[in-house]
């Protein structure tokens, strides 16, 4: 039987996730914000160039997909008064649907023991509330002080996804730069958004072929996560038009 492909595992994942929070009476207020798909399928291969097996890759990634999936619950949550009773009812259940969505995490977790993961999970969860919340507050930063607070909204699942399996903190911190240099693309308010995003999903059918290319499945893991990143960031800016390999690097 062929190996799925990253963005196979991709829709599955997510396939799953959906099911575990389908619920009918929520379906009448509530639907699901998009997730980054781009950034989702990228950690999954990095799993894979990491030869995380797919039972590891599952444990790690469909708890994170149920957790970004009740943040972005949360974000569609209206402010102001509400007088129309049937935003009234939407705004609790989605609200709601956060948190239901977020326990669905810790349950999966729990079934399988990750206790030290189910932590490590709700404190990125903290640190990407804060962040949002000081975004909202205020708009005054420095370019590097938004800089970290994006990284930290935006990258923090993902830190505790790559800390939890890659093999050094070498690797780790790669994997992220990867991450960090597309989430910039998107962070460039001068970025017209919606073609980017339109982009990106072109490039990804075409960059499995790329990844597999440059696949090795024997050779030394951190070796495999190095050239692979080096090679998709080259990737990107060649289809993209985008240099996304220069920039600020965050601090692990």
């Amino acid at each position: 039987m062929k190996e799925l492909n990253a963005i196979e595992e991709y829709n599955i994942l997510s396939q799953r996730a959906v099911q575990l929070t389908n619920h009918s009476y929520l379906s009448n207020y509530v639907t699901y914000p998009p997730l980054d798909q781009t950034s989702w399928i990228l950690v999954i291969q990095l799993l894979r160039q990491a030869l995380i097996k797919p039972k590891d890759r599952e444990e790690l990634v469909l708890p994170a997909l149920l957790i970004q999936m009740a943040l972005n619950h949360h974000e569609q949550v209206s402010v102001g008064e509400e007088h129309d009773a049937w935003l009234y009812r939407k705004r609790q259940l989605t609200v709601l649907a956060g948190d239901f969505f977020s326990s669905r995490y810790y349950e999966q977790l729990a079934i399988r023991g990750r206790i030290s993961l189910i932590h490590h999970f709700a404190q990125a969860i903290g640190s990407i509330n804060e962040a949002k919340m000081e975004l909202y507050l205020k708009d005054s930063w420095t370019p590097d002080q938004r800089h970290a607070l994006l990284w930290k909204r935006d990258l923090s699942l993902f830190q505790v996804i790559f800390k939890e399996c890659l093999p050094t903190a070498q690797a780790i911190k790669h994997a992220l730069i990867l991450l960090e240099r597309l989430a910039q693309v998107r962070w460039d308010p001068a970025n017209e958004m919606v073609q980017i995003e339109e982009q990106l999903q072109l490039l990804q059918q075409e960059a499995i072929i790329h990844w597999d290319d440059i696949s090795d499945p024997h050779g030394d893991t951190e070796t495999a996560i190095t050239q692979f990143i080096q090679s998709t960031l080259q990737y990107i800016n060649e289809k993209m038009g985008v240099d996304i390999s220069e920039g600020p690097v965050s601090v692990l």
